[in-house]
């Protein structure tokens, strides 16, 4: 949409991978292995955090962030992706800012072609009135009336819509 936002967009893309890569490789380090419930990352309060085991909460420097129901994982962000993720969230809020900023722009512009877009609707409705017309017509299988210079009608077999029995009306507009 803009070049700003595919750039912001990239910058996203590349700080959650720097923060996964830093994330992982703490699951190599010797004296972290044991202390991960299970080798997975996921968001907590938006943070990338790391699920560690409870009796093990304390060895890894960081925040804790949430603890499983049945507390035995703790949600704990390495104090190493502390600043990685602080980047992210301003890179977020920034992408949020340009979406809007996109987003009023596009409103101008479509609020500038509003008496078009309003005449359009008012003959799309027409257009729409009219087709609904034909199929109910077809449906019921109704005639154009023939009307004389006299101005008279000669109504022949002429029926109400409303006043025929139900059976004899095949009614299916859709």
């Amino acid at each position: 949409a803009s070049p700003e936002l595919q750039r912001i967009r990239k910058e996203i893309f590349h700080t959650r991978t720097q923060i996964r890569k830093a994330l992982e490789a703490l699951w190599e380090q010797e004296n972290f292995r044991k202390i991960f419930q299970e080798q997975i990352i996921t968001l907590r309060n938006e943070r990338y955090v790391v699920a560690v085991k409870a009796e093990s909460k304390n060895t890894l420097p960081g925040i804790i962030h949430d603890q499983s129901q049945s507390k035995a994982t703790y949600f704990i962000e390495p104090l190493s992706t502390v600043d990685q993720n602080n980047e992210l969230n301003l890179l977020l809020k920034d992408e949020k800012e340009e979406e809007r900023r996109i987003l009023l722009a596009l409103t101008a512009k479509v609020g500038e072609q509003s008496p078009e877009i309003a005449k359009a609707v008012e003959i799309l409705g027409h257009l729409d009135l009219v087709f609904a017309k034909a199929k109910c017509a077809r449906a019921l299988r109704g005639t154009i009336p023939l009307l004389n210079d006299q101005g008279r009608w000669q109504l022949r077999s002429a029926r109400h819509p409303l006043l025929e029995p139900k059976s004899a009306v095949p009614i299916d507009l859709h």
